[in-house]
């Protein structure tokens, strides 16, 4: 009843329960917005929703995921007889960030799926290389990466040129 009613509020992707985080007579509420721009209003009212079903005597926290930004800078090498090198790194860009926006909280980035979500964009594209991997703004090896339970990534600085 508690995800069900937060579900309901719009701009609610996606709701999460913990049971017991803090012992026995509590739950917390993850809320994942569809939009950024509105999670404080849309926070406010899944609490209002859920305070009205709610058992008496539990304790519960509603909160948002923390956000950690992905910076990625890639090259990608596209077959020299293909026109319109622009239109292709900005459809690359956005099939990132379709990539990154679709990850839930916890859910971990796959490293192989991202370069699969740069690939698919046009079959002119021969090669990805990924000179940039930085979640939350450090760069790591390039690998899979896991948020914490808490976390989700969400697109940083994107930059992708061809060659």
């Amino acid at each position: 009843a508690i995800r069900f009613s937060g579900l309901s509020v719009n701009n609610v992707r996606e709701i999460s329960v913990r049971q017991a985080p803090f012992g026995m007579g509590t739950f917390e509420v993850m809320v994942v917005p569809e939009d950024r721009r509105y999670s404080d209003t849309t926070i406010a009212e899944v609490t209002n929703r859920i305070q009205r079903v709610a058992p008496v005597g539990v304790r519960w926290w509603v909160k948002a995921p923390v956000l950690r930004a992905m910076d990625i800078s890639a090259t990608i090498v596209v077959n020299n007889t293909v026109r319109g090198f622009e239109q292709i790194s900005d459809q690359v860009s956005v099939g990132v960030r379709r990539y990154l926006n679709s990850l839930m909280p916890g859910e971990v980035l796959v490293y192989n799926k991202l370069i699969q979500a740069m690939m698919e964009v046009s079959s002119a594209i021969q090669d990805v290389q990924i000179t940039r991997y930085a979640p939350n703004g450090v760069e790591t090896v390039r690998r899979n990466f896991q948020p914490a339970q808490d976390e989700i990534i969400i697109p940083g600085r994107l930059e992708i040129s061809t060659a």
